[in-house]
């Protein structure tokens, strides 16, 4: 029964996960296919990078990079901002469908009363999203290797293999956080809007982090501090964040199971 509802849920978002997996593809090599540009204006980009604000620079990643470089730019332009958006943003979007969504549109009836537990359910939901989220990174990955070999980025295949996995994390999280608060609640603006904020907050907590003392103690709090894709292109990604990150998700899912099984379902 659990296989069957997996199943279900892949064709549920079939077309929504192909459409998140192409459009990544094409924004993806769109940004790549502008670094032979950047790579050869060398000297000029590098002065007018140096010219922006260091609180620019450091919201964006760009302290410290060689933009100009393979790796620079892969972390300023790629996954820095675009990667973790679009997958945070279809993690947001599975996380919404999974319970809230249906219950919405009044189908969670139905499913609910076939001879499954409601921890299976969610157990089955979640599978499904994740093999979604892990074919769009799948994606992600081979589209930038595949462009970074051919634009000669001089970007190993085992980094980008972090990178991508730190991306996949942080939005199993976000996603995490959406799939619980659609769970508690079963109102699709709530769920999307618990996802969405939880990102936005963990983002500027990072980013503000790097410009201003206050808000640093708070970094270890964030996700993007935690599993970040650009400090997997640095090299210093440390297992241990990506492992809380993933915790996060987790303990979203078991405290959803708890509250959804305690809970009358919206007629």
């Amino acid at each position: 029964m659990l296989r069957s509802l997996i199943r279900k849920t892949l064709r549920d978002h079939r077309r929504s996960t192909l459409g998140w997996c192409l459009g990544m593809a094409a924004l993806t090599l769109m940004q790549l296919a502008v670094y032979p540009s950047v790579h050869s204006q060398g000297a000029n980009m590098r002065d007018l990078i140096n010219s922006y604000p260091s609180a620019f620079k450091a919201m964006f990643g760009m302290e410290g990079v060689d933009f100009t470089s393979g790796p620079g730019y892969l972390s300023t332009e790629t996954f820095s901002l675009l990667a973790p958006l679009m997958l945070i943003g279809l993690g947001i979007a599975l996380g919404t469908g999974a319970i809230a969504t249906e219950e919405e549109r009044g189908t969670l009836d139905l499913l609910m009363a076939s001879p499954v537990s409601r921890g299976r359910v969610l157990a089955a939901k979640a599978l499904g999203s994740l093999a979604a989220l892990m074919a769009t990174a799948t994606v992600l990955y081979l589209t930038v290797l595949v462009a970074a070999n051919a634009l000669d980025m001089g970007i190993s295949a085992g980094m980008l293999a972090q990178a991508t996995c730190a991306v996949l994390v942080l939005a199993c999280a976000c996603g995490g956080v959406t799939f619980l608060a659609g769970a508690a609640t079963g109102k699709r603006g709530t769920a999307i809007a618990a996802g969405a904020g939880f990102a936005v907050i963990s983002y500027f907590i990072d980013s503000l982090a790097e410009i201003t003392s206050a808000v640093r103690p708070w970094r270890v709090i964030s996700v993007f501090h935690q599993a970040s894709p650009v400090s997997a292109l640095r090299g210093d990604l440390g297992i241990t964040g990506v492992l809380a990150t993933a915790a996060v998700a987790a303990a979203c899912f078991l405290i959803a199971v708890y509250l959804f099984q305690r809970r009358d379902l919206a007629a």
